[in-house]
This record gives C-alpha cells, sequence and structure tokens, in this order.
C-alpha cells in the first residue's frame, strides 16, 4: 500500500509583478537574465519582532546555473528592501509548477543579518546567501506531459496496479480495482508535487476502456507501449 500526505501551506495574499534585470556588468562584461515574475508574497514576522517576508517567483526556463543564482539574489535584495523586510526569504519555481506553496523546484535565498533567518533580531550586516542546485528539478531534461492513448500499466515484476479512486489517497478503502501489468490504458492527465528540490511525485490519472474504470496511479507505474516487452 502506498501512503502519500501532502502539506498545502496557507497563504497571506497573492499579486503579480515583472522585475527586469538590472545593468550591472558581470563576469565577460555582460549581464545575465535576471527576470522574475513574483507569485505571491507572505509577511511572517511575529508581533513586536522584526518583519520578516517569504516571497515565491517563478524564473522562466533555459537559464544558466549563474542565470538562476543571479535572479535569486536580486530578488531577495530587491523584495526584501521594497518589504522593509529585516529577514526575507525568497523561493524560486519553474512556469509549470501548479504548487508554488511548499518545496521550491529552483533554489532559495535568504537576505537578512549574516545571511541567517534566524538572525533578524540582530544587526548584522545584511548577506545575501543563495542555495541552488545542478540537481534541481530546474535544471533535469524533462519530457512534455503526454495524455491520450499510446500506455500500459506496467510493473518491473509483473505484479498487478493498484487503482485508486483519488489521487492522494492509497489506503485499502480508496483502491478500487487491481489491474494486471500490461493493460493498455487511456492517460487523462498527469499530476506533479514536489518533494524535494531534486524529486518530482508524479500521478496519473487513467482509463481502462474495456472495462470502463477509471482511477489514479503513480507516474511510475505508467509506460508508452513502445518501450514493454
Amino acid at each position: 500500500m502506498k501512503i502519500i500526505c501532502i502539506a498545502i501551506g496557507v497563504l497571506a495574499f497573492n499579486f503579480s509583478v515583472i522585475c527586469q534585470a538590472d545593468n550591472s556588468k558581470q563576469t565577460g562584461g555582460s549581464s545575465p537574465n535576471t527576470t522574475y515574475e513574483v507569485d505571491h508574497i507572505r509577511n511572517v514576522n511575529t508581533s513586536g519582532g522584526s518583519i520578516r517576508v517569504v516571497g515565491h517567483i517563478v524564473i522562466p526556463l533555459g537559464r544558466t546555473e549563474q542565470e538562476v543564482h543571479a535572479t535569486l539574489k536580486k530578488a531577495a535584495i530587491e523584495i526584501g528592501t521594497r518589504e522593509h523586510a529585516k529577514a526575507t526569504q525568497i523561493r524560486g519555481y519553474r512556469p509549470q509548477d501548479k504548487e508554488r506553496t511548499g518545496v521550491f523546484t529552483v533554489g532559495q535565498a535568504h537576505y537578512a543579518p549574516n545571511g541567517r533567518w534566524e538572525d533578524a533580531d540582530t544587526n548584522a550586516p545584511m548577506i545575501v546567501k543563495v542555495e541552488l542546485s545542478k540537481d534541481s528539478i530546474y535544471f533535469q531534461k524533462t519530457e512534455p506531459a503526454k495524455t491520450g492513448k499510446g500506455f500500459l500499466l506496467k510493473d518491473p515484476k509483473g505484479r498487478p496496479i493498484d487503482i485508486s479512486r483519488y489521487r492522494d489517497r492509497w489506503g485499502d478503502n480508496d483502491i478500487i480495482a487491481k489491474l494486471p501489468s500490461g493493460t493498455p490504458v487511456f492517460v487523462i492527465e498527469r499530476h506533479e508535487t514536489t518533494i524535494a528540490p531534486a524529486m518530482l511525485l508524479i500521478r496519473v490519472r487513467v482509463r481502462d476502456e474495456k472495462k470502463n474504470l477509471e482511477g489514479w496511479v503513480f507516474g511510475e507505474d505508467v509506460v508508452p507501449k513502445k518501450v514493454t516487452k
């Protein structure tokens, strides 16, 4: 039995704004592309404490590691300054990320005393620290999500595939069928959830047209017909 737990954060307010890159010179005499879109910002300061904000931004695809690093740094300084925050955390997401409330898929940055969120109430120098990995989902090559005909349910050991009536529930009472490995299915939709900066959880809604049965399976349980033997 597979059990998935997903925590969804509650956000204070949403707005959208495009921030343009500055003209400061970088290595090689050119400025990296550092535009970004603000998805939403949360004010998380406690009563009587220093102002702290968390900003979620969208970074366009196709940028180098240097450009993404510069974008996160720029966003942290700009948003922190505009919000008069003593500590700012920026989380970067891809344009295709539907859930921009939890784990980041690009990277994150802190603009705070010593670059540390927990030092917000000190008078230490303001520093930007960027957390970015070349293994993050943003830099991974992914194929476009495909739907329609031409797919099979497939288990490496030939075991039956559990079909759940719910996308996020896999208890015994949620399983509506166990279809044999190799069953042809029609893919209706795919859903991605970020569970770590370098890892996605993919669920797929499928339909067995012969049995007129519809439900959810995990992404690794669905393969194109051409790669099966």
